[in-house]
């Protein structure tokens, strides 16, 4: 954050506010940003630049006819584009609501949601219309499920197998991107096992600390230099064809300071101002086409870096106003020198607040339409590199790249158990024209064997900055195909899964937080996604719709598993209809899922085989009209299936048990798939 203003004595420094106890520590925090506060602000350095990448789209299709009649697309589309900013009077996000129920003093400062509401289409107490596929467009999605007519007794596949470096390069060069590319990735990157469990950073004084030193530091000029700019950078220097991958190490350039790129799958970092001699202020690209800003995902590199040295990073456009990392949450960092470490959390006195930047367009529109104002918040962290000249990547989270699920995906494949049945389908293309895949998984079985199964549905990623979400799947899937244990035999036995390990690839792609290409926030369209706009959602839609419809079987279970900023351990979000905006539920739904509260499986069986990480006081079940469009409640409603869930998991830790006070890991994750597994053997024994 830029401090230009008139520095204040020493003795002014001794009057920030002092106060003693662990338990005053969140007052001391909201005096020290006081302090902040009371000095002017400073405007937004992107404020009048327009983000240089975008995606032409395609012409919305026609919509399709379903249980109410012909009706136009989600209510996703009927948004303006006007680059405004979410706000909370539009609709919570499904994060965002439940954290303000409990902490209802967080903000309220113009937090941001990441929701399109969709209120025009529900009026009074009138459910929101829905499309549905007629059977002869049903039958498009035959060849997914032929294990009902076949049986899989036969071979899944059969592929040639490339080694090593050769196959990650060739998957990597099959990934279709709209962001500009410079290099790949490492696939140790996504292999190393992360370092053994790390505890929550420590946050006492955090924020002082931060306004102590900006205070001590000399003045600063009016104008920044700017380190990094993807503005102009996109597409200059780019390689050909063949893209280099990093080396370990490169010889420190002593005329230049850090050196920053995010032109790599998943990277997101639009520009950088050097503020200091070693402070940095970072700023996040918005999602490709957003309708509504969106700024949480950070992914990039930084080079010429000296060890021992204490630099400054900060992230200075963020939205939410409150975070996990005011609570004990690090970034992630990947050393090329060290990369037998893989990942690790780094950062010293990481803190977040609200920033002094400000949008002055923005601002006098929202006086003007006399909205609540919109504040910029900054995620702030020390760094202390320990190789001179090495090369690192710093992100949000564990990434998880399109690509690495497509590598994984084959080499999982390969290595599977011999009685395992799998076989990959493309159900469909994005808008950039990656493929959407989905796994079947069982155990080899006749086609009368097969219909005796239950039908299981798994998806994850719709939201790309939710990594967690993909490493939580990885460890579905390393347990599914390739562990030998009673547990995951008979879990093959008794299931058919289906599995949509990406739902969102072209937003996983570019580095993008919540949407696709689109623009719009993908789980928010299930009501009536469009095939042109939305063909993720249409296609992970049509697979459910055949399964209950054609096979005459509702999945045993749906779970969308997403990623939470703002809370601890891992739970669920249910439906329960006597909990319903809509009063008529209650009576309509068959009643035998309110008297055998159906909608308590799940969490039930979690907490019965894995309580020391599943928290049950933070599941909710009930049903907002704001909800309707999504996943999880769409699923339910439309298709009659009660055991439909959002499964969210920290960024951050756990509150619980042994693991209470620990940084959540990849294999921590990598568990939580597993526990989920170990769930449904519970479920259908009760």
């Amino acid at each position: 954050m830029c401090f230009t203003q008139k520095r204040l004595s020493s003795k002014q420094n001794d009057k920030i506010p002092k106060i003693r106890g662990v338990k005053k520590k969140k007052n001391k925090d909201s005096l020290s940003a006081l302090c902040l506060r009371c000095m002017s602000p400073l405007p937004y350095p992107l404020e009048t630049r327009r983000f240089p990448v975008d995606f032409p789209l395609p012409t919305a299709a026609p919509s399709t006819s379903g249980g109410h009649g012909r009706i136009r697309n989600s209510s996703s589309l009927n948004i303006s584009f006007d680059n405004g900013r979410s706000s909370d009077e539009d609709g919570m996000d499904e994060e965002d609501e439940a954290f303000n129920r409990d902490e209802d003093d967080e903000g309220k400062e113009g937090g941001a949601s990441d929701e399109d509401d969709g209120k025009d289409d529900l009026e009074g107490g009138a459910l929101p219309k829905t499309t549905r596929l007629t059977q002869q467009q049903l039958t498009k999605y035959a060849p997914f499920f032929v294990e009902n007519e076949q049986g899989t007794i036969q071979p899944t596949f059969s592929m040639m197998y490339q080694t090593g470096q050769e196959t990650w390069r060739t998957t990597c060069e099959k990934t279709r991107h709209v962001m500009p590319i410079h290099h790949h990735l490492p696939i140790e990157m996504f292999t190393t096992p992360t370092r053994v469990r790390e505890k929550t950073a420590k946050t006492t004084n955090n924020m002082k600390k931060m306004i102590i030193e900006e205070l001590d530091k000399p003045e600063r000029p009016s104008t920044n230099q700017i380190i990094y700019d993807l503005d102009t950078a996109a597409f200059d220097g780019l390689p050909g064809p063949e893209l280099a991958f990093p080396t370990s190490g490169v010889k420190l350039d002593t005329s230049k300071d850090l050196q920053f790129d995010s032109r790599f799958e998943s990277g997101n970092l639009r520009m950088v101002m050097q503020v200091a001699p070693t402070h940095y202020e970072l700023f996040l690209s918005p999602d490709v086409n957003q309708m509504r800003d969106h700024y949480q995902w950070f992914f990039f590199q930084v080079s010429n870096m000296r060890k021992s040295v204490k630099y400054t990073f900060e992230i200075a456009n963020c939205l939410k106003a409150s975070s996990l990392y005011s609570q004990g949450m690090q970034p992630v960092m990947y050393s090329m020198m060290e990369s037998a470490n893989g990942w690790r959390r780094v950062g010293e006195n990481v803190c977040y607040f609200r920033n002094l930047y400000i949008n002055e367009h923005e601002e006098k529109r929202n006086v003007e339409e006399q909205k609540k104002k919109k504040y910029y918040y900054s995620i702030r962290f020390n760094v202390t590199f320990q190789n001179t000249g090495d090369i690192c990547y710093i992100a949000y989270h564990y990434p998880y790249t399109y690509s690495f699920l497509n590598a994984s995906m084959s080499l999982l494949r390969k290595r599977r158990q011999e009685n395992v049945y799998c076989r990959e389908d493309v159900i469909g293309h994005s808008l950039a024209g990656n493929p959407i895949k989905m796994l079947t998984v069982t155990s080899l079985a006749s086609a009368a064997e097969i219909a005796s199964r239950e039908v299981v549905v798994l998806s994850a990623r719709v939201h790309p900055g939710e990594t967690n979400a993909s490493w939580i799947m990885q460890g579905i899937l390393e347990n599914l195909l390739c562990r030998q244990s009673n547990e995951m035999y008979r879990l093959r036995e008794t299931f058919v899964f289906k599995i949509i390990p990406m739902i969102n690839p072209d937003g996983v792609i570019n580095g993008s937080h919540r949407c696709s290409l689109a623009g719009i926030d993908l789980n928010r369209v299930w009501d009536r996604p469009n095939e042109s706009l939305h063909p993720e959602i249409h296609a992970t839609k049509a697979i459910i719709q055949y399964l209950c419809e054609v096979v005459n079987k509702k999945p045993f279970v749906y779970v969308d598993i997403h990623g939470h900023s703002k809370k601890w351990d891992y739970f669920v979000y249910g439906n329960n209809a006597a909990d319903s905006w809509r009063a008529d539920d209650a009576m309509e739904v068959p009643l035998v899922q309110i008297e055998e509260e159906q909608h308590l499986a799940l969490p039930r069986a979690l907490e019965a085989t894995c309580p020391s990480r599943f928290n049950n006081s933070e599941c909710r079940f009930n049903i907002s009209r704001a909800k309707e469009s999504s996943a999880r409640v769409n699923v339910w409603r439309q298709f009659g299936v009660p055991t439909a869930y959002t499964l969210e998991s920290t960024f951050c830790g756990f509150h619980k048990g042994q693991n209470a006070g620990y940084q959540i890991s990849t294999n921590d994750l990598k568990e939580i798939g597993r526990d989920l597994l170990h769930s449904f053997l519970e479920m259908i024994r009760n």
